[in-house]
Formats: C-alpha cells, sequence, structure tokens
C-alpha cells in the first residue's frame, strides 16, 4: 500500500487490509471505521470499494440486542433487563402491558398472527414507559444498558422494546408472572410423584391443581392425560401407562403458570436381557516406585 498508494487499483490491497482487521482480535471498532474513512478518502473510485462502504453500514447499523433470561417471573419482585448492544440509536423505551386473560397464554408475540390475538387482549390503561437516552455517541460505538422492570401482579404482560429509528424492528417477549411451579419424579410401576410448589418459598401446595398432558403429533397440541390435585402436603400421585409430557399447575387465584416440561423421568425395563454387567478395576494409587506392593480393586454392576 505505501509503493502503490497513488495508485486507484490500492483500493484492493486496503479491501484485503481490512479483512484481516475485520479478522484480527486486537482491531477495535474504532479502528476499522476510521480505516475505512481513511482508504475511501483515498481510493474511493476503486471499483470494488463498496466492500468496504457496505462494511461500514454494517459497523453503524442501527441495532439493539436485549436479553432476559427469564420469562415467568415473581409476583411484585423487580427483575434488570439487560441490552447486551446499543448501537447507532438515539433512545430505548421499555413498555410493558397486562393483557386481558385470566390464564397463561402459549402465543408468540414476534409471530404476527399471534401478535394480532395478543394486541387485541392489551389492557392499554396498564402501560407503563421506561426511556433511556444516548445523545452524543459516535454511529459506531457499541454501548450497553440496563433497565429496571418494576414488579408486578400476578398476570400475564406484554414487554415491548422501541427506538427512536423506525426502521429498526421492536423486541417483544410475553411474561407470565406466578407464584407456582412443579416438580415431578418418576416412580416404579408407571407411577409419578407430582408436587406443586410456591416458587418463591419453596414451601409445597395444598390443594393445587396439575394438568398432565402429552402431544399429538398429528394437531400438535396438547391433549389433556389427566388432572390431579395435590394433598395437604402439596403432592400427588399420577398412575397410568400414558407418560406425560408437559404439566401446568394451577390455583383458583393463580391459573398464571406457563406448561412445564416433564423431564428426568426412568425407565423400567421388564426383560433381564437389557441388563449389562461392568467391570471397573481400580488400583490404590496412579504411580508406584519398584519394590511397592500394587492393591487393586474391582467393582462389578
Amino acid at each position: 500500500i505505501n509503493v502503490y498508494k497513488d495508485l486507484t487499483v490500492a483500493g484492493e490491497l486496503a479491501i484485503e487490509r481490512y479483512n484481516f482487521m475485520d479478522r484480527a482480535t486486537d482491531a477495535s471498532t474504532i479502528d476499522k471505521y476510521n480505516y475505512i474513512n481513511y482508504a475511501l478518502s483515498h481510493w474511493g473510485a476503486w471499483p470494488r470499494m463498496n466492500i468496504l462502504r457496505n462494511a461500514q453500514r454494517r459497523l453503524t447499523l442501527p441495532s439493539f440486542i436485549v436479553e432476559m433470561d427469564r420469562d415467568v417471573l415473581l409476583p411484585n419482585k423487580a427483575k434488570l433487563v439487560y441490552i447486551r448492544q446499543i448501537t447507532n440509536l438515539q433512545s430505548i423505551t421499555m413498555s410493558v402491558t397486562r393483557l386481558n386473560t385470566a390464564h397463561a397464554l402459549e402465543l408468540d408475540p414476534n409471530q404476527p398472527n399471534d401478535y394480532g390475538r395478543i394486541s387485541r387482549l392489551l389492557l392499554a390503561n396498564t402501560t407503563t414507559t421506561t426511556t433511556h437516552r444516548y445523545v452524543g455517541q459516535p454511529p459506531y460505538k457499541i454501548c450497553c444498558d440496563s433497565m429496571q422492570l418494576d414488579g408486578l401482579a400476578a398476570g400475564v404482560y406484554l414487554l415491548e422494546f422501541t427506538t427512536d429509528n423506525k426502521d429498526v424492528k421492536p423486541e417483544r417477549k410475553l411474561l407470565h408472572v406466578s407464584s407456582l411451579t412443579a416438580l415431578a419424579r418418576p416412580l416404579p410401576n408407571h407411577q409419578m410423584r407430582l408436587v406443586a410448589l410456591d416458587a418463591a418459598s419453596g414451601q409445597p401446595v395444598a390443594g393445587a391443581h396439575i394438568r398432565l398432558s402429552k402431544e399429538n403429533w398429528q394437531t400438535r397440541k396438547d391433549q389433556v392425560i389427566k388432572i390431579v390435585t395435590t394433598d395437604r402436603n402439596g403432592e400427588a400421585i399420577y398412575t397410568g401407562k400414558e407418560e406425560p409430557y408437559s404439566m401446568m399447575v394451577y390455583t383458583e387465584n393463580d391459573r398464571f403458570r406457563p406448561k412445564i416440561a416433564v423431564n428426568g423421568n426412568i425407565s423400567f425395563p421388564d426383560e433381564a436381557d437389557n441388563a449389562e454387567l461392568n467391570i471397573n478395576v481400580f488400583a490404590d494409587r496412579s504411580l508406584y516406585r519398584p519394590g511397592k506392593i500394587v492393591k487393586t480393586s474391582v467393582v462389578a454392576y
């Protein structure tokens, strides 16, 4: 580049140099941004320099990434929402709106059809908003931030993030706020032990209902197998040959916990032929000196 910098064709070398910078771990965003400006000012007439112009657009593309580790929250408990990346935006607004529903919903607000159904359930008078501004930041700078989501009453809410740039697509998430959860543990003879719990305290919930379902592969919908009610210890026993795929726990006052996958199941083979003999040999140390006695043990199972 130094030798041929007075020739337009040196723009091809600049492209190659930028590609190297883009792969390097020690080249910052501002380094890459400044080098593109330098290359365009010297060899902008080179036919392939649109490669660098496109790279600059990517570096300054208005965008943001929101991260929230859970979509089921405990009632009246504040939660931090992390904005992992903000680039070339002047402001981000977080809005929270309650939905007019008495139970959990299996809808994705980022799907147009589901969002249409959700939008008809929004209670506009419950909306709260928080706006953070990022004025004066360079267009290439990647910033991070966080917003506090105040505690919410039990229910279903739409969490939405919008920006000052109308070309940037909003980010939406459906939040379920519930104090309930459930555990399932397999037992022999086609039984399953179920426990309804208070998600905050871990204490059992008596009189809770647990709906067990399996997935119907033809209709792609859940098919209810059985509904059980927990005893005074918050427990119930399910007996049946149909294996549940998911469960939903609810009470008269809280029906907002989404379905929970039933995992950790253990199968009990009926035939002894399925048994496998394993033998492990162990020594009492990894290294021996000459003349030392080697002590071993064998474990067969």
